[in-house]
């Protein structure tokens, strides 16, 4: 007689493959998981890269003498004393005698090129390093606000990047170069090769990126890193400087190393555990109804007893699938019946959610002004505004009130974000702005006052950039102040619209004690101003390609002779042909007013 190859258990033989699998399913989750978090770090740190180098190149753009700064730099790095925060005392004391040196000073960032030609030479350094120590200071701020690696804001000549500002996190013990550090600062240089970056050759031929930035990523510098560029430039168009913002690859793959330690140890445990439960459940529940339904198939065979075999199924007891087999055509009927009562559920409250929705976005509009003629038994001027968000509900605004009979105040905003949370801040936001409009009539104050009450109570790191004017009606005058929000418009009687390149303070919410500027604007009777949110020049269309200042400009002057609602609804229509069939990412908001003065 043949000996009989000896059987392992059921158990056995479903355990082994099912723990393979798992193990197997668990390299690939992991793996999954780890490509998944090197793409989502990624392009964060290339959003938030882009977003600050932008931002900063504004900033050093509003220096009238930039370009004469960063030659000064170049040229007296060896004799300049560097100072890394304006605030300190003999910072101060060097303010104010620059003051009393300089012509026309008021601050540092309006100074001439013309102004300093001027002076002396020891006065031309004291101004260049007070504006180091201003400039440094607001690249350390920025740097401490949002953790690059580093920010920094350099020349090349001679094959050589030469530094000239760059940001420190005090905060989290940063020094710099000649401190022992890791920071670059003025006159530190390294070597630069063509074609490591394509964004920074780009900049340096003058040809324009196909986007304003984009992600680079260095294989063949010292030290591989995440880096976005942006261009400064004089107020002649030449390039003078190029901020860099770098993310380390050592840094965001220890941030992923730390993550994948974490998932490794939970899907282990998980799965060990679960291996563990199924072994010991199986022996228990599956063996044993197995050898039941054998012979229960075999003596169905026998006996063709199909109500006989069906009784016999039913008294199956695992608390499993083998016992529910022979129910299977009942239950399918009952659970086809709960599966349809389900759907019809769930649509009844996919219909709730997009009524609450709804509701929510008639309850933001509402808070909006939108009215118009907003104000028709005034004759002094005329207003108009639009928005038209993203979601169901937005972050942008815009809102106009009379102060008192003779002021009339403008606000259009953008929150970070969008959805419900980014609507809820933008409402208290706006009554922020609202309320504090009624105890001062100076923007820059009102705007000092709201981020300081949004600092304090932002423990989500919202923002939100403004664009604050405040009109005296019977003079045209107008007091404005700018958070970081798109530069306005402004189209003087039989003229062209053209843009008013103002000045950019810190956008509300991420710092407090900051300092916004004031600005004014004179009306003349015919006269159009036109504020807007970044979904008007930053709508994309299909081929990734921004709606840009100059669209919006085109737009606006095809229209300019017409009504304020024409002009509003011209700039959307010429908006939506260019984005086409591509998804609207952002809230498009639009304000215009347009001036008479009195009769």
């Amino acid at each position: 007689m043949q000996k009989r190859k000896k059987k392992s258990s059921v158990t056995v033989q479903i355990a082994r493959p099912m723990s393979i699998f798992m193990v197997i399913l668990i390299i690939l989750g992991h793996m999954a998981m780890y490509v998944y978090s090197v793409v989502s770090i990624i392009s964060e740190k290339e959003s938030q890269s882009a977003q600050m180098a932008n931002f900063t190149a504004h900033m050093l753009n509003d220096y009238e003498s930039i370009g004469w700064l960063a030659s000064y730099y170049y040229e007296n790095y060896n004799e300049i004393d560097k100072f890394y925060d304006y605030r300190m005392p003999e910072m101060i004391n060097i303010a104010n005698d620059l003051k009393l040196k300089i012509e026309n000073y008021t601050e540092a960032c309006e100074v001439t090129v013309e102004q300093l030609k001027r002076v002396p030479d020891y006065v031309q350094k004291e101004f260049a390093e007070y504006c180091y120590a201003e400039i440094t200071d607001q690249l350390s701020s920025i740097k401490t606000a949002y953790h690059p690696s580093f920010l920094d804001a350099f020349v090349i000549k001679n094959n050589e990047c030469f530094f000239i500002f760059s940001g420190c996190d005090f905060d989290e013990g940063e020094k710099h170069v000649s401190e022992g550090g890791t920071i670059f600062e003025l006159g530190v240089t390294t070597p630069f090769t063509e074609g490591i970056y394509k964004v920074l050759d780009k900049i340096l031929t003058s040809e324009k990126p196909d986007k304003a930035l984009e992600l680079s990523l260095s294989d063949k510098a010292d030290r591989s890193n995440v880096r976005s560029f942006a261009p400064v430039y004089d107020k002649q168009g030449n390039l003078v400087l190029i901020i860099a913002v770098s993310h380390l690859w050592e840094d965001i793959l220890k941030e992923l190393s730390d993550a994948a330690l974490k998932l490794t140890i939970i899907m282990l445990s998980f799965f060990g555990l679960l291996i563990i439960w199924l072994i010991h459940g199986m022996t228990k529940t599956i063996v044993r109804p197995l050898k039941m339904e054998e012979s229960i198939l075999k003596k169905y065979i026998i006996e063709k007893d199909t109500e006989a075999t069906v009784a016999r199924l039913e008294e199956i007891q695992s608390n499993n699938e083998l016992e529910t087999l022979a129910e299977n055509f009942a239950l399918m009927t009952l659970e086809l019946k709960k599966y349809i009562d389900e759907v019809r559920e769930a649509a009844i409250e996919k219909e709730r959610i997009h009524a609450e929705l709804e509701l929510a976005s008639n309850i933001q509009l509402s808070a909006l002004p939108s009215t118009f003629p907003a104000f028709p038994e005034r004759t002094e001027f005329d207003i108009y505004a639009t928005m038209n968000p993203a979601k169901e509900v937005g972050g942008d605004f815009y809102d106009f009130f009379l102060i008192d009979d003779d002021h009339l105040a403008l606000v259009i905003a953008d929150v970070s974000g969008k959805g419900v949370p980014a609507a809820l801040f933008m409402m208290s936001s706006k009554m922020l702005i609202s309320n504090y409009a009624s105890i001062s009539e100076d923007p820059a104050v009102i705007l000092d006052a709201v981020n300081s009450h949004i600092f304090d109570q932002n423990k989500d790191r919202m923002f939100v950039t403004v664009w604050l004017g405040i009109l005296e009606i019977s003079t045209g005058k107008m007091s404005c102040a700018n958070a970081g929000h798109e530069y306005p418009a402004i189209k003087r009687a039989n003229g062209k619209f053209e843009m008013i390149r103002d000045k950019h303070g810190l956008v509300v919410g991420v710092k407090k004690n900051v300092t916004y500027k004031r600005y004014e604007l004179q009306l003349q009777k015919g006269d159009i101003l036109f504020v807007y949110t970044d979904g008007v020049p930053e709508a994309m269309n299909a081929e990734e390609v921004l709606f840009g200042e100059d669209r919006t400009i085109e737009a606006l002057n095809s229209a300019s002779d017409e009504g304020l609602d024409v002009l509003l609804r011209t700039v959307k229509n010429v908006v939506d042909e260019f984005v086409g069939d591509a998804p609207q990412f952002d809230d498009l908001t639009m304000l215009a007013l347009k001036y008479s003065g009195k009769d």
